[in-house]
């Protein structure tokens, strides 16, 4: 069984906006995006409150996807 926030990552079809950047997914929403994921753990942590979202580097053409759970 996927998570929403799994689901949602595989069906989103606009990641070339994103590409190069980190994303927070919580349910079938991003919360937070940017280059640093520092920055979009703090933007995350403010609005997500006491839920775990998925984060995710949106990669480069040339660069691997990192996923950290």
């Amino acid at each position: 069984m996927s998570s929403p926030e799994s689901k949602f990552l595989e069906e989103m079809s606009n990641k070339e906006q994103y590409s190069g950047q980190w994303i927070a997914i919580l349910g079938a929403r991003i919360i937070a995006s940017g280059k640093s994921i520092n920055d979009v753990y703090a933007k995350a942590a403010k609005s997500a409150k006491d839920k775990t979202p998925l984060f995710v580097e949106i990669p480069d053409k040339n660069k691997e996807q990192t996923l950290i759970l």
